[in-house]
């Protein structure tokens, strides 16, 4: 692969993973309900991302570090989707 595709596209994953996560974070009401910290959880998919970017580090876990790079992103996209659709 490109090494300018991988890192175009790192950015840009990155970069909506954490403007996704953190909106999430606001939104889901920290001060909310009976277990405060469960909208840490939201931050899990931003760990996820993180583990894909380090796998693309290495020559051989590239493509499947590519792949669940974009995991979150597809969470994002289809949680919006039934939500809004």
């Amino acid at each position: 692969m490109n090494k300018t595709f991988l890192i175009i596209m790192n950015i840009i994953t990155g970069l909506a993973v954490t403007a996704l996560t953190i909106l999430a974070l606001g939104i889901s009401g920290m001060a909310e309900g009976p277990q405060p910290a469960a909208s840490y959880y939201w931050l899990l998919l931003f760990g996820v991302w993180f583990i894909g970017l380090v796998m693309q580090l290495k020559k051989s876990t590239r493509v499947i570090g590519l792949v669940i790079t974009f995991l979150p992103i597809l969470y994002f996209v289809s949680l919006f989707a039934i939500e809004f659709l």
